[in-house]
């Protein structure tokens, strides 16, 4: 949405914090043989074949559809995320981390040792899942009070 965003020009968003995100439509280190718990390789898969149908697998499919490999960041957003290192989605989560960073764009990743794709949520009370939780609140309660974007026309 913030690749969109700012492609159209007629939205500014002032911070992004995407969370478990697909953000790539081919196969990454963390996800072409994945097993972990609650989101795995086939998953990811079928998650991508009912997004893009016939694009699932193309290398040359939209930015907007993959941005994970969006190669010009400039003019995004700051960002925060966290991720499992052993989830498939660890690896397309850092290169967007990445690639924001490679722009001058200020964004934070925080990486727990987990294979749970959304550990956050499972199970509850876990002592990883607070520590994210809070951990994301904290960023959220920053990001409210040091970001904002001016609207166009306003």
């Amino acid at each position: 949405m913030c690749v969109a965003a700012r492609g159209r020009g007629d939205v500014r968003v002032a911070f992004q914090a995407p969370l478990y995100p697909m953000l790539s439509n081919l196969d990454t280190a963390s996800s072409a043989h994945s097993h972990g718990h609650v989101w795995s390789t086939w998953r990811n898969h079928l998650g991508r074949r009912l997004y893009l149908r016939k694009h699932a697998k193309d290398p040359r499919a939209s930015p907007y559809a993959s941005p994970s490999r969006q190669h010009d960041c400039a003019g995004l957003p700051a960002a925060y995320t966290f991720v499992g290192d052993g989830e498939p989605l660890y690896s397309e989560t850092l290169e967007y981390v990445e690639n924001l960073r490679w722009a001058g764009v200020r964004a934070k990743v925080d990486v727990y040792r987990c294979d749970a794709h959304a550990f956050d949520m499972l199970p509850p009370g876990w002592a990883l899942s607070r520590r994210a939780i809070e951990r994301f609140d904290e960023q959220i309660a920053y990001a409210v009070e040091h970001y904002e974007a001016e609207q166009p026309g306003s």
